[in-house]
């Protein structure tokens, strides 16, 4: 993307950043507490917390966030987790990693940008096929319609929700796919991945 066209967009992006001053997030929205995606630690009031939109899910069974659009609102991270820019940026999907502070109604203010990444930047990988290397006993669908259930409300997945997965388990995966998307390990590897992802879910 040409400089001038991230400028315009950027620009774009802080005017409806300025009308969700004040947001709810997700969580407290669904009346649960809030914390951080990837450590699970409680996110408290008058702390930084990150958070990750994108402008499209990895299947479209949700309409788009009433207060973020149009982007999709789908990680926290707290301040031991923060980031400071896109990890796994996917081909396709309008990317946003913002910093803000979470306030005493666990409402979100004092929006900034840490990071952007259009759909014509990153890597052009499949969500679902990443998804899928690190598990062999379960379809993807079904993965998401028990994933729904638990929650009891339809949960949303964008690319770094898969990314992350791996890497919470040491896993980067960029070491999954190759520069041009595709799947690219062998079959002992794949195999070390699944029980790996096996072993991290049956903890939980």
């Amino acid at each position: 993307m040409a400089d001038s066209e991230t400028s315009n967009s950027i620009r774009v992006i802080r005017k409806w950043l300025n009308r969700a001053e004040g947001a709810v997030t997700p969580q407290a929205r669904q009346g649960r507490e809030v914390v951080c995606d990837y450590c699970m630690r409680t996110i408290n009031p008058r702390e930084d917390i990150t958070s990750y939109l994108s402008n499209k899910l990895v299947y479209d069974d949700n309409e788009l966030s009433p207060d973020f659009p149009p982007f999709h609102f789908l990680k926290a991270y707290c301040e031991e987790c923060t980031r400071v820019e896109i990890l796994d940026d996917c081909q396709g999907y309008n990317e946003i990693l913002l910093i803000s502070k979470l306030n005493q109604k666990r409402c979100l203010t004092d929006f900034d940008i840490l990071d952007y990444s259009s759909s014509s930047e990153g890597i052009p990988y499949d969500p679902i096929e990443l998804w899928e290397v690190g598990h062999n006993t379960v379809t993807f669908d079904k993965f998401v319609k028990t994933l729904n259930s638990m929650q009891q409300h339809n949960v949303s997945l964008g690319p770094a929700d898969i990314a992350d997965e791996y890497r919470i388990n040491n896993i980067n995966p960029h070491s999954i796919f190759n520069e041009n998307g595709k799947i690219d390990i062998s079959n002992n590897r794949r195999k070390e991945i699944q029980d790996k992802i096996s072993k991290d879910n049956s903890q939980i």
